[in-house]
């Protein structure tokens, strides 16, 4: 299912934070924003989840302007996983997952036969079955923020946003939580588009990536366009050594310096 941004335009008060934006999501496709701190991306991910309302500008989910639809329309299509997300203290693993399947229910808003097998699903293609009865508290960083996952795939999305998901999590578990985002892009055939500071896990595991740069687009491309001497030095300010990954063929950096008073790579004073 493709995602279209158009124009969008937010503000906080009357701040604009994100300024005409407009890329697409194709189906399929696993897309990564980033940009610096306070450059808009959580920002844009809100107003894409209809959590903010656009200055101005269109969403479009297949086509279709998601400001014109139904709540739970939207909620059986796209899913979100916000940098926040708290469980009340008695909730077990199951009861949070089963929280999924609220667009899907009906007038009675009891789960079916039918509602218990997809929260059954999303706890096996997240590892996360030998936890059900757990309480969600419980869990460990690395877990938790499979638990949220596997309520966000219970609703059985086919585009699923993902604020930052890395966050307080140690590299192990990053690496472990991006496997698992990845494979569920690669064999469900899940849109993803997430949010990351760490550009060299943004350069592994995307398609493409988006630079936000004060608000607005100042690159999009392949992680190969993007990982770039001038993109790095003009929205991240720092010197970089670009090496490329022999297995994956996607490429990494090292950095040097800051901008400020850096040495070129060729030993010149920059």
């Amino acid at each position: 299912m493709k995602l279209e941004l158009l124009d969008l335009s937010v503000a906080y008060g009357k701040e604009p934070v994100v300024q005409n934006v407009s890329f697409s999501i194709e189906s399929g496709e696993l897309l990564t924003v980033i940009g610096a701190n306070g450059s808009g991306k959580s920002t844009l991910m809100k107003a894409i989840a209809r959590s903010l309302r656009p200055l101005n500008g269109t969403v479009l989910l297949d086509g279709k302007s998601i400001a014109k639809e139904d709540t739970k329309a939207i909620a059986r299509k796209l899913a979100i996983l916000p940098q926040v997300h708290n469980a009340p203290p008695d909730f077990t693993v199951r009861d949070l997952v089963s929280y999924g399947r609220f667009p899907h229910l009906g007038v009675a808003g009891r789960l079916s036969v039918d509602d218990f097998h997809a929260v059954d699903r999303a706890l096996e293609l997240t590892r996360m079955t030998p936890l059900a009865h757990r309480n969600v508290n419980t869990l460990s960083g690395g877990e938790r923020q499979r638990a949220w996952i596997s309520m966000a795939l219970a609703q059985e999305p086919r585009v699923l946003l993902l604020d930052e998901p890395t966050t307080f999590l140690d590299i192990s578990h990053q690496f472990d939580l991006l496997e698992l985002i990845n494979t569920l892009n690669e064999e469900s055939g899940l849109t993803i588009m997430m949010v990351l500071h760490d550009l060299n896990q943004a350069a592994r595991y995307s398609h493409r990536i988006v630079v936000l740069q004060d608000g607005r687009v100042h690159r999009i491309g392949t992680p190969d366009e993007i990982i770039a001497h001038d993109v790095l030095s003009e929205v991240f300010n720092i010197r970089v050594r670009i090496l490329k990954d022999p297995e994956y063929g996607c490429p990494y950096f090292i950095p040097i310096r800051s901008e400020e008073g850096c040495i070129d790579l060729d030993g010149a004073a920059g």
